[in-house]
């Protein structure tokens, strides 16, 4: 699959392990909108998801958006989205946003909603 874009916020959350803080509900939440990303967007039927998420009614908030290309069946779509999320976490990790664009998919998250209005 064709890299078109990586995009990586220079801001980063500190990784901390067994530890509780901010920081740790921020990348709680990032990992908790990925799974949802990953489930979500190849069942649905313009193959696009876009939501929310928290952890343990922390403030911390994670958005995301996966999306694919209506030519690729759901199966096709979760593959395209997992060498995306691939190429994000390798380059962009405990980035606090980021979005990797391919040609078939797309799949972007940040600590700020980015869609509807402003």
């Amino acid at each position: 699959m064709t890299l078109k874009e990586r995009v990586c916020n220079p801001d980063v959350y500190p990784r901390h392990q067994w530890v509780f803080s901010e920081e740790k509900d921020y990348e709680c939440a990032v990992n908790g909108i990925f799974n949802s990303i990953m489930t979500e967007t190849p069942q649905r039927q313009f193959l696009q998801f876009y939501s929310n998420q928290s952890c343990y009614g922390s403030s911390k908030i994670a958005y995301g958006y996966g999306f694919c290309h209506r030519r690729l069946i759901p199966a096709e779509c979760t593959d395209c989205l997992n060498e995306a999320k691939g190429l994000l976490f390798d380059v962009c990790t405990h980035s606090i946003g980021a979005r990797v664009v391919l040609e078939d998919c797309q799949i972007r998250y940040e600590n700020y909603p980015f869609f509807g209005p402003p």
